[in-house]
This record gives C-alpha cells, structure tokens and sequence, in this order.
C-alpha cells in the first residue's frame, strides 16, 4: 500500500485524537496489525464449498449443536451475518494469502530451519521426593519396572495422564533446560534423576522425528513469512502515523 493512500484511508477512521489516544494506551501497533490484514484480505475469495467447511469446524470448535445456539452466541457477541462471516473465515483467508505471497519462498527456509523444525518425543517423570525418584530411576535402570507405568502411579505432573510421554514437539516448545539435557540422550537412553525447579526430574529420549518438507510444513513456512511481514508493515505504518498525522 502506498504510504500516501495508506494514511488517507487512516484519516477515514481516525483523528488525531484517537490516534494519540491509541498510541499512548500502546494499542496502535495492534489496530495498525488488523487494519493492513484486513486492507489485504479483501483480494481473496473463498468458494462457497470452503465457506461451508470453515462454518462447520467453527460450529465443532465453539460446540454450537444447533442453529438456535449458533444465533445465541451471535446474539451475545453482538454479531451479525457479515461480521461473523468474516471472524469465521479470517483464519482460512490467512492461509491463502500467506501462501499466495510466499509460496515460493517456503521450502529455502524450510532449509534453513530444518533442525528446528524436527521434532522429539520424551518420557518425563516428575516428583519433589529425591529419594523415591532416585529409587524410581534405579528401577527403571535395572529393567525391574516400565517407565511408563512408573511414570503413571508417580509423576506429579501433567505427564501422568500419558503413562510420562510428551510429544512429539518442536524443538522451540520443550523447557530449554530439558531440551539441553535431551541432546546429550540416545534413543531410549534414561537420565538420572536431576533438579529442575521444584521437581526431581527422570528422561528418557524416545524418539526424534526428522522434518520433511510436507504441504503442512510448507504451510507452516508460509506463514511465518506472513507474519513476518506483517510485522515489517506495521513498523513501516507506525513511522508514518507518527510524520503525517502526529507531525513527528
């Protein structure tokens, strides 16, 4: 969008006024973030099939059974027809822009992501005693009782309800203290119990899932180029809020 015609349509919406309100609340750069998706999302088109589909998953998402709850909830959200149209398929437009801007862009990095992108499965034992997770590992180790059920009569974490086993992840979503300690792991290697805040903690490494360059990834890929750009453009778009309409 060219900067002129970018503040003018601005000067449709707001007066200096609540531009200075906006920026001195530090919400600016989130109305400039909707304002350039939204300008950008007007160029695409959804087939009325895919319309349907994205109106269902939303309905499943929000458990709305009926057509009586769904004009419930637009009721109490102050919703109407073109409105919720809109919130419904904002997601799936997102998508195809991403990928109808970036999609040649996606796979170079993929490449240079690629060991991010794989992702690691672990067993994870956690219990505040030192001394039972000590006599836990010692059990493991010794082939005397499966880690998984140990890790379901006496993990104190969320882990327990999965027999211990977390994943698969990405890289970037493990607590980085476990991540280290993971990589120094083979398959199917257990770790000594070690502290990690207020927990004694056991690992096991199961396994790690090498990344291949798959339409999800490649989607994935696309968005993050989106995103990316989308922020560069709120940058931009702030510098000029501040020249034209703040005079600074």
């Amino acid at each position: 969008m060219d900067e002129n015609d970018f503040i003018e349509k601005i000067k449709k919406y707001l007066d200096k006024d609540a531009v200075k309100f906006l920026i001195d609340k530090n919400i600016m750069n989130t109305f400039l973030r909707e304002f350039i998706l939204e300008d950008n999302l007007k160029r695409i088109n959804i087939p009325e099939v895919n319309k349907k589909e994205a109106l269902n998953s939303f309905l499943i998402n929000n458990n709305l059974k009926s057509n009586d709850e769904f004009e419930k909830y637009k009721k109490r959200y102050g919703m109407n027809k073109d409105n919720i149209e809109s919130i419904i398929l904002k997601p799936l437009k997102i998508k195809i822009l991403a990928e109808t801007l970036f999609n040649d862009q996606a796979e170079s990095r993929f490449l240079r992501r690629k060991n991010d992108l794989n992702l690691i499965v672990y067993s994870i034992i956690r219990n505040k005693n030192k001394a039972l997770a000590l006599e836990l590992f010692l059990r493991i180790d010794s082939n005397e009782d499966d880690f998984s059920y140990l890790a379901s009569k006496h993990s104190e974490g969320t882990e327990k309800i999965t027999n211990g086993i977390v994943g698969p992840l990405y890289k970037n979503q493990v607590n980085p203290i476990l991540m280290d300690k993971l990589k120094t792991l083979k398959e199917k290697e257990v770790l000594e119990p070690f502290k990690l805040e207020e927990w004694w903690v056991i690992l096991r490494l199961e396994n790690k899932i090498i990344s291949d360059f798959t339409s999800t990834i490649k989607q994935k890929m696309c968005l993050e180029l989106f995103e990316e750009f989308l922020t560069k453009q709120v940058e931009k778009s702030f510098l000029s809020i501040n020249k034209y309409i703040l005079g600074k």
